[in-house]
């Protein structure tokens, strides 16, 4: 059992450690879009079924050059790698478009 606590205790600490290095790769790719980065707020995606594995992780991201709206990084799992990111609601306009294009 004691075994079991530390096993667990392990793959925790390494689950938080692998989302905190996702959200600071995301923040770079912002910032180097010439982004301001307000606030950002990280989600863990996982499969729907109870249990499910992690399959990504999202962070959204208020940016100075927005009045509302986000811009949106998906990353894989573990290694962070950058999947997807776009923008949604007033974030959605030709000056963002363009500067998130660079990175496709």
């Amino acid at each position: 059992m004691k075994w079991f606590a530390l096993g667990l205790a392990t793959a925790l600490g390494f689950s938080s450690i692998a989302s905190a290095d996702c959200d600071v790769d995301a923040t770079k790719v912002i910032e180097q879009k010439r982004f301001t980065v307000r606030s950002m707020t990280w989600q863990k995606l996982k499969e729907p079924e109870p249990g499910g594995a992690v399959t990504g992780h999202r962070v959204w991201f208020r940016v100075a050059q927005c009045n509302k709206g986000y811009v949106i990084v998906n990353m894989r799992p573990v290694t962070c790698l950058i999947k997807h990111i776009w923008a949604q609601g007033q974030c959605d306009v030709p000056e963002v478009q363009q500067a998130l294009r660079d990175h496709n």
